[in-house]
């Protein structure tokens, strides 16, 4: 018992020196066997000159980028800076690295003698049990369970990409910024939830945004919305899931996430938002983009071709189904990794009238064809990416609805890819695009394809977003 109190008071004292958050230990883990191992000592005035820095760099770009960033020295007046994360550090690296090194030595030149700044790389912070969120993991009571109890290949079982980060998330009880994860339709972001809610047991709360809309609607009517908002901020986590479909007319329901945001961001407590897509594709208010930009963002990606091997197996035990190497290989190239549709297949060889053990590949291909990715592997957000960018439009432009040439011809071209490079249907596209429904996607087509009949720079220009289009897919896969 006297040990943990000492913790607690070791913790706030080292939360103290290097200006760090108390609740968070992996940062004070962190600095604290990084200065021991490397003998080095906290940058003086380090926070000084974070506000300094900070008329240089507005918000919300300091919060995120800056205001992590930890400055030490060793012994030879070698300065170190590191943050959280590899990702985060390359960001500051090709935007911020110049200004901070110039911003450093004038600031420090009257302190120290400075040899050299450099950015510490993540592999030579600290041991690897050590590393980011990892280390809350042994701290964590839920973590005495077996991890394997809680991944299912029959509910969700993450892609060799997500699985530590995950792994590691759903087991925290706090967590110093707010999380977005975001994947394409099927990639399992409310199967994922559901294991939360199982992990975490009644500290998480779990809603939709329609059903969370519709809360705050009856809330509101019954004159019991204090108490409403009041309960939600009870608990220790929050997930919700369909952020996609918040419309931008609902303006009071953006302004009480906000809050949320801004409550359990101030309380080390876990506010998680799903989407389909980037929030950075959606009409929102600017107030609660600006506070989206902090978050730390989780690309959910569709089960490795290995980690869908181990679910196809999975499933034909199931239905004791025995099926050649070979033939589970080709299907796991086929299928895209939702979990949906690889139950489905497996059910559909399984009640077919040949016994599937006799089926060659090709027939196995007829019959389950309506269940393959035709896709290509790539996403509509990825799509929109390429466009925007070659024309030099930001991507929330796309979903507005105007009819100028500048926005509307690159939607065009956006719906022309989904369907015809990537083969989306032209209902996802247009629920995509936030159309009524595929007559301005049918349009857009027909659009696009009559001018490329009569215009060679056109011609031309789709040939070059194709390759733009093929480079993106193959740095996805």
């Amino acid at each position: 018992m006297e040990s943990k109190r000492y913790d607690k008071r070791h913790n706030l004292i080292m939360s103290t020196f290097y200006n760090v958050d108390p609740m968070n230990e992996e940062r004070i883990i962190q600095i604290e066997t990084l200065r021991a191992n490397r003998n080095l000592q906290p940058l003086k005035e380090w926070e000084v000159f974070k506000q300094e820095i900070k008329k240089y760099i507005p918000e919300p770009f300091f919060s995120h980028f800056i205001k992590p960033l930890v400055g030490v020295v060793d012994q030879e007046n070698n300065i170190f800076l590191f943050t959280e994360n590899k990702k985060l550090q390359k960001h500051i690296q090709i935007r911020y690295e110049e200004l901070l090194k110039n911003k450093i030595y004038d600031f420090y030149k009257n302190i120290l003698k400075i040899n050299l700044i450099k950015f510490l790389e993540e592999d030579q912070l600290v041991p690897e049990n050590l590393k980011t969120i990892s280390y809350l993991k042994h701290t964590s009571q839920i973590y005495q369970n077996s991890i394997q109890n809680f991944w299912s290949y029959d509910t969700f079982y993450p892609s060799k990409k997500n699985y530590e980060e995950l792994t590691n998330l759903i087991q925290l009880e706090k967590y110093f910024r707010p999380i977005f994860i975001y994947g394409p339709s099927g990639c399992g972001k409310t199967s994922l939830c559901k294991i939360w809610v199982n992990v975490q047991k009644k500290k998480v709360y779990y809603n939709t945004i329609p059903e969370f809309i519709n809360s705050f609607i009856i809330s509101h009517k019954k004159k019991k919305l204090v108490e409403w908002m009041e309960q939600i901020k009870s608990y220790t986590i929050i997930l919700l899931d369909d952020f996609q479909l918040l419309k931008s007319s609902a303006k009071k329901t953006q302004e009480e996430i906000r809050n949320l945001i801004d409550y359990f961001y101030q309380n080390n407590k876990i506010f998680v938002l799903l989407s389909d897509r980037d929030f950075l594709y959606m009409n929102l208010q600017e107030d609660l983009k600006s506070r989206l930009m902090s978050f730390y963002k989780i690309y959910l990606s569709y089960p490795d071709f290995e980690t869908k091997k181990e679910i196809i197996k999975y499933y034909l035990n199931q239905y004791k189904i025995h099926l050649d190497e070979k033939v589970q290989e080709h299907i796991s190239l086929k299928l895209n990794g939702d979990v949906r549709y690889i139950k489905s297949s497996i059910e559909k060889l399984a009640f077919y009238s040949v016994n599937p053990e006799k089926l060659k590949i090709t027939e196995i291909d007829f019959i389950l064809n309506p269940y393959y990715d035709h896709s290509n592997s790539i996403h509509i957000d990825q799509i929109v990416e390429v466009v925007c960018e070659h024309y030099g439009i930001p991507k929330e432009e796309i979903f507005r609805n105007t009819k100028e040439k500048r926005i509307a011809f690159p939607r065009h071209l956006i719906a022309y890819f989904s369907v015809k490079f990537a083969n989306y249907t032209m209902t996802s596209v247009a629920k995509f695009l936030n159309k009524k429904d595929h007559t301005a996607i049918l349009y857009a087509i027909k659009k696009i394809e009559e001018l490329l009949s009569k215009d060679l720079f056109l011609q031309n220009e789709i040939e070059n977003i194709k390759e733009k289009l093929y480079l993106k897919l193959k740095e996805s896969m």
